[in-house]
């Protein structure tokens, strides 16, 4: 946990994996599941806004049962010097919206992805 960027409604977390993954989760209140697409197209976009390079986002899945909304993407920046990529988690689940993105530079997506989809797979059975 970031101690720092931590306070009553936000918190930050961040750790590194296995393979030279970089990985880091937010989690904050969501009064109402029509907020959900809001609060991830604000993460999409902040994280684009912090690209020198070309952004591509790809959303890949979504998934809504049990009261429990999630959605995946990946995004890449690549030029201008940076070579990044992520593998996004976005979850609404009692009351808390949560983003877990595992970095990597390009070439490392797949793994990102793996740890990604783990995540998923365990909600889903939670």
């Amino acid at each position: 946990m970031l101690a720092d960027m931590s306070g009553p409604n936000f918190s930050a977390y961040q750790w590194r994996s296995q393979g030279g993954l970089f990985g880091s989760a937010q989690q904050k209140p969501i009064k109402s599941e029509g907020q959900f697409d809001d609060m991830v197209q604000a993460y999409l976009t902040q994280t684009e806004e912090r690209c020198a390079g070309d952004f591509a986002i790809s959303p890949s899945s979504t998934q809504d049962s049990g009261g429990t909304r999630i959605d995946t993407y990946e995004i890449a920046c690549v030029g201008g010097g940076v070579d990044s990529s992520a593998s996004l988690l976005f979850v609404s689940q009692g009351g808390t919206f949560t983003v877990v993105a595992h970095e990597s530079p390009t070439e490392g997506m797949e793994s990102a992805m793996d740890y990604r989809d783990r995540l998923v797979e365990s909600l889903k059975r939670s």
